[in-house]
Formats: C-alpha cells, structure tokens, sequence
C-alpha cells in the first residue's frame, strides 16, 4: 500500500511546477482553508504568509494550481478553496513526514489519553463491545467529528458526534445532510467490506464514496484492530473534507499504538 501511495503521491507533485515553493503555498491554502472555511485570494496570502514573492508571481502560481486541479474559485468569491485532490496531496505529504507548524495541546492530550488507557484497561479483554463504546467517544470528543467503533460479525456498533458535523459550515444545506446521513448509514452494514479494505494501515479516504464515485463533502479516517480476544474491529472518524488531517492522524496513530501495545 505504501509504494501505491507513494507513485500516487509522486505523480501529483509532477502535474504542477516542483518548487517547494509552490508546494508550501498549495500546503498554506489547504491550512488556512482547513482553519476559517473561507476562500483566500493572492492578496489575502501574501499578507498572511509574507512571502517575498510579488502579487502578480502568486496570482500565476495560484492560476497554475487552479489549472492542474488543485484550487477552484467559487463562483461568488474572488478568492480561491481546496479540491478533494488538493487535501490528497497534503495529506500525503503529511504522512512522508513534511514538518509543518502544530498547535500546542500536549497537555490536554496527555491528560485525555490518561483517562482513555484507565477505561480501557477495565474491558479490553473481557467486552470489545465497550472498547468500541469507548474509542468512538473518545474519538468524537477529541477530533470534534463523527466517530464510530464496530467489531465485525457480532452486530456491535457505536457512532458518537454526529452533531459536531452538523455544526459545520459543509452541512448547512438539506443535500449535504442527505448525503451525509445515508453515508453514516451505510458504515455499519459495510463494516466487514471496510475492514478489508483497510488491512493493517489508517486509510483515507477524502471527499469521495467509492460505491456513486463522486466526489462529497466529507472524508473518512479508518483502521482496523484484533483485539485481545481476537475479535476483529474497526475504528474511525468522519468529517468535512475539510478535517484537521494531521491532528486527526496523531490522535488515531496514538490509539494505534496503545491497543497494539496490550
């Protein structure tokens, strides 16, 4: 899976100019988007970013990544957003290890991690039922998206923060909502499909559901976990496409690596 990620991964850079350059701004446009749900214009960014480049330089930049399918301009703004294949390219320059800025919240997850291992520890055992219970509230209170957790085969299925989702500026219109619900919907009768898809990495899917193969207004973050009495379990998070995709993978990679560790 990592090498089809990684040709994938190649193959975007080489659509548009490969400067780092261009590819901080493209990584600049999806943060700032990620944080204010508003479109930006070349003025708006060289006046946040300071870059030292000259406002006709930008404007091209930005037409290029317009061009190559990376930005689009809403039709009532003069400013520009992400497309499902800019927040592909970022994620997966998350996941190669691209150091960006992080907001400082170590202590709040310390301490919300702490509490996660002191419930765990009484069921991880004895009821994967209550660890699925468990993780998916954890998983929405701290992502602040819709979580679900379900062990396979055994009719054990959690989903918690569904109204996290619907304060989004994404979910605002009785289509996206539609859309939204039958989704969620589908997640616990395509449990077993989805823990094989998964394998033995946290998958992404951005802002596209496979079986209509169009592009939504949400993405998904999955893995998949045997736990200790070898019941097979998938835990995830759905958001806007627009998720906090790098918070959102320390927070799953550290559920990760406690289950694996018991």
């Amino acid at each position: 899976m990592g090498v089809l990620i990684l040709i994938e991964y190649t193959t975007m850079i080489q659509e548009f100019n490969k400067s780092e350059r261009n590819e901080r701004i493209l990584l600049d446009i999806v943060e700032w988007y990620v944080e204010v749900a508003q479109p930006v214009s070349s003025s708006e960014l060289l006046d946040i970013y300071k870059y030292d480049l000259s406002s006709a330089t930008l404007r091209n930049i930005m037409f290029q990544l317009n061009e190559a399918g990376y930005l689009v301009q809403p039709h009532t703004s003069a400013g520009r957003i992400p497309t499902a294949k800019a927040y592909k390219f970022y994620v997966e320059k998350v996941r190669f290890g691209a150091q960006r800025p992080k907001k400082k919240q170590s202590q709040k997850k310390e301490k919300v991690s702490s509490n996660l291992r002191s419930q765990l520890q009484r069921v991880i055992s004895s009821s994967p039922n209550e660890v699925a219970r468990i993780l998916s509230q954890y998983l929405a209170d701290v992502t602040h998206s819709m979580a679900f957790g379900g062990v396979v085969g055994v009719n054990s299925f959690y989903r918690e923060g569904l109204r996290y989702l619907l304060d989004e500026p994404e979910f605002l219109t009785a289509k996206n909502i539609k859309s939204l619900v039958e989704y969620i919907d589908s997640l616990e009768s395509r449990l077993d499909k989805l823990y094989t898809s998964i394998q033995d990495d946290i998958r992404i899917f951005i802002g596209e559901e496979r079986k209509r193969m169009q592009e939504t207004p949400f993405s998904l973050m999955a893995f998949t976990q045997e736990l200790p009495n070898h019941e097979r379990a998938v835990f995830g998070i759905v958001g806007p496409i627009r998720m906090q995709y790098s918070r959102n993978l320390d927070v799953l990679n550290e559920i990760r690596g406690y289950l694996n560790s018991n």
